[in-house]
């Protein structure tokens, strides 16, 4: 568990590119044309990695002596920590951008639209606590942690009880109220009359990913024949084939559901180490093609706005633009970030001593 999964890496980058690729729908909804009308479901495979991974830091901690609530400010502060700065600085690049584009610079507009985006800052804008939103696609971060706020803390408490009996009822519950209520896993900003529509999606999936760490526990012990793991290998490709070609070729509807649980089968199997990945998944690119995908999933958003664009030109160059432009924030996210993070550990000392004795 304390090894980094390449293939996971390259699935994370894999799949961010499908969100990009699907929010670039945008420029093609004039001519009628779509691309991956369903390339949303892609947000499902990382809520069930997220569970995953949930549920192995879980695992990892030695410390049984801590309580339940300091260690769960601490797996949420670290999460946190991961996610900035990067997350700041996308969020601070589409505040500005917006803001030069429609033209409102003024002092007070700025301040006004800072104050109302506190919720979002501080990612917990899927609460319900919401006014403007900056980096609308990373609804999912502020889902996420406030689902694994509830959630942690369960699996602790109910360790063998929560991983057999409340994680996969849960998943299929939510699930279920979802697809009789909504017919699709779309429009995460609904509200169900307790919650945000995307908050109890994270719920139930992370719900899921829990699930799959259960699942790969009990296939690691199990010593598969060669002849196992090549086909454990080939139906874990087939399975992600599938979830890829089926959001390239049908819209939204009840089938999101079932595209859920192949996306769990699969992810089961890519942790499970049960299948031949390694021989190709290996290296510092895809640790590098891993770490990207958090930029460019964040760098994405403010690119679609269309007063970038000259009027006169047409979806092509709109989007071949696009992804440049997206790559580029990325990759300035990317490397603002370390830097940053740089700074702070050889300075962190200095600066806390400037504010507490």
């Amino acid at each position: 568990m304390n090894k980094r999964n390449c293939t996971i890496d390259f699935l994370k980058f894999i799949f961010t590119l499908i969100i990009v690729l699907f929010h670039s729908n945008v420029f093609l909804e004039p001519i009628g044309l779509s691309v991956l009308p369903s390339g949303r479901l892609a947000v499902e495979f990382f809520f069930l990695v997220s569970g995953y991974l949930m549920a192995s830091s879980f695992y990892k901690n030695k410390d049984k002596t801590i309580s339940t609530t300091r260690d769960t400010f601490y797996f949420i502060k670290g999460k946190i920590c991961r996610l900035m700065p990067d997350y700041i600085i996308a969020w601070i690049i589409s505040f500005v951008i917006l803001h030069i584009l429609t033209g409102n610079t003024g002092l007070r507009k700025l301040a006004l639209d800072v104050f109302n985006s506190i919720p979002e800052l501080t990612l917990i804008s899927y609460s319900g606590i919401a006014v403007r939103f900056y980096l609308n696609p990373a609804w999912y971060i502020s889902a996420m942690l406030l689902a694994m706020c509830i959630l942690y803390p369960l699996m602790r408490r109910y360790r063998s009880t929560f991983f057999v009996i409340i994680a996969p009822l849960a998943f299929l519950f939510i699930e279920g109220y979802i697809l009789k209520n909504y017919g699709n896993l779309t429009g995460p900003d609904k509200w169900t009359g307790w919650c945000l529509l995307g908050t109890i999606r994270a719920i139930a999936e992370l719900c899921g990913g829990c699930v799959c760490f259960r699942l790969s526990l009990y296939l690691k012990t199990v010593n598969f024949t060669k002849l196992s793991k090549t086909l454990f290998t080939i139906a874990e490709w087939l399975l992600y084939i599938f979830s890829v070609v089926w959001m390239f070729s049908y819209p939204g509807g009840k089938q999101d559901f079932l595209i859920v649980i192949v996306f769990a089968a699969a992810v089961t199997i890519t942790f499970s180490d049960i299948s031949y990945d390694y021989v190709i998944f290996r290296g510092r690119f895809f640790t590098w093609l891993g770490t990207f995908s958090f930029p460019l999933f964040l760098a994405h958003h403010p690119m679609r706005y269309s007063l970038i664009y000259p009027e006169s030109w047409g979806p092509a160059e709109r989007m071949i633009l696009y992804l440049v432009m997206t790559a580029a924030s990325a990759l300035f996210i990317m490397y603002i970030s370390r830097l940053i993070r740089y700074l702070w550990k050889r300075n962190k000392d200095k600066i806390r001593a400037k504010f507490v004795a």
